[in-house]
Parts: C-alpha cells; structure tokens; sequence
C-alpha cells in the first residue's frame, strides 16, 4: 500500500502494516478518519489530526487475515514514472507548470491487491491514467 500527499510519497508498506501500524502521521490521521459502519454520513471529512478513530474494526478484520499473495511473479512494474502539465501562456498570462508525478516506483505481484490513497490533486488518478496510457509520461 502507498499513501500519497500533495504528489509525494510519504509512505509503503504491507496493507497489514500500514493499517495496522502506520508509521507516518498523515496516514495515521487517514486510519482514524474510517468512518463507522453504523453511522450514516453525508460526505467523508477532510482528515486532521485528532484522537481516537475507528482502527479497531481493520484491525480485527487484518488479525483473521494472512497475506495471501504467492509472489510468483511481478504483474507490473512502475519505475520512475514522471508527469507534467503545462498550461499554456499567452500575453496576459504566464505559463504554468504542475508536476504531478515525480519518480513514482513500485510493483504489483500475483496475488497482490495495490491501493494508492491520497487527497484530491495528490497524483493518484494520474498514476493509473500513465500505466493505461490515456496520459504520456514524461519519464519512466
């Protein structure tokens, strides 16, 4: 699992792991903002950071789980993949660059599940849009 922030990657580890025991507090900040079961909401809330949370009901669930991925073989491999988006100027406005992406790595075995979890604009769309070719790289 990857967690993303504003385009950068802050963290990576085993799903087990990262809900588990998240190691940076961004992610800790998004396992306590898992909204209840039994509770109806209008719209997720933007995370900040405060105690408490909802980790237990993950954290039973991993606890009767095992990973189960067989690791017989990479199914993807994304290596320093890069995009940019240039917004062309003209004479009242300057251009703009966006970098999206920046040397974003990983792999993808048999048997394994990948969620990339980020805020609006951290570059997770963009990521799937480069390796389904919908959108040029500019490395990788």
């Amino acid at each position: 699992m990857y967690v993303l922030r504003h385009g950068k990657l802050l963290e990576h580890n085993t799903t087990k792991d990262i809900l588990l025991s998240p190691k940076v507090e961004y992610t800790q900040t998004l396992m306590r903002s898992i909204p209840r079961v039994e509770e109806k909401i209008k719209r997720f809330q933007v995370p900040t950071p405060i105690s408490g949370g909802n980790r237990d009901r993950a954290i039973a669930y991993l606890k009767d789980k095992s990973d189960t991925a067989d690791n017989t073989g990479v199914l993807l491999r994304v290596r320093n993949v890069s995009k940019t988006f240039i917004k062309k100027g003209n004479f009242f406005r300057k251009e703009e660059v966006f970098k999206a992406l920046q040397n974003v790595n990983f792999d993808v075995s048999a048997g394994e599940t990948l969620g990339i979890i980020g805020e609006s604009g951290s570059g997770k769309s963009t990521v799937g849009r480069v390796i389904l070719g919908l959108y040029d790289g500019d490395a990788g």
